[in-house]
């Protein structure tokens, strides 16, 4: 199964790879990855992550706009994997999108992210499509911090690349207003 979801900034679409296909974790795994906790609060725009309840990092997120906003709730991670973004318009059309510029604070230099390092953790929540909704990095970071989404949680691609080792499939996760 494929997925496609709009970026925001860029003319492009995000394509989940087979890695990131229809899978949910086993009892094991969540018992293994009990001591694991993310906090995504809305309203701070903020990812929380925890182990054994100490807090361990916490990241700037975008989140999901008014009209398609993020969903509410407690689930566990089901998935890690790789993630494509695709142009969807204009003449590169189809085209894989290579790399994901960042730019320092300063705005002037700026650094190539392959896209085979953008990363996505795959979210699990009762009631909601357990296919649809991602914690993802974006390749546009100025999305970072805001209501853009349409669902997903967005991080920086560095900050992603920081978290991604660091959770288990199955780490709990709570989402709260």
């Amino acid at each position: 199964m494929m997925l496609f979801l709009q970026t925001a900034a860029l003319s492009a679409t995000l394509l989940i790879q087979p890695d990131l296909s229809p899978t949910m974790p086993t009892d094991s795994e969540i018992a293994a990855a009990r001591h694991q906790k993310i906090v995504v609060d809305l309203s701070e725009k903020k990812l929380y992550f925890f182990e054994h309840d100490k807090l361990i990092k916490k990241y700037p997120v975008g989140v999901g706009k008014p009209k398609t906003p993020t969903p509410i709730g407690e689930g566990y991670i089901r998935s890690k994997g790789k993630m494509v973004f695709r142009y969807d318009r204009g003449p590169n059309k189809g085209k894989i999108i290579r790399w994901a510029a960042i730019r320092n604070k300063s705005g002037v230099r700026v650094v190539r992210i392959p896209y085979g390092k953008i990363r996505g953790l795959g979210l699990f929540l009762p009631n909601y499509d357990p296919f649809q909704y991602y914690i993802h990095s974006t390749t546009d970071e100025n999305t970072v911090d805001q209501k853009i989404s349409k669902g997903c949680v967005r991080m920086a691609i560095p900050d992603m690349l920081e978290l991604f080792p660091l959770v288990q499939v199955g780490a709990r996760v709570i989402i709260k207003p």
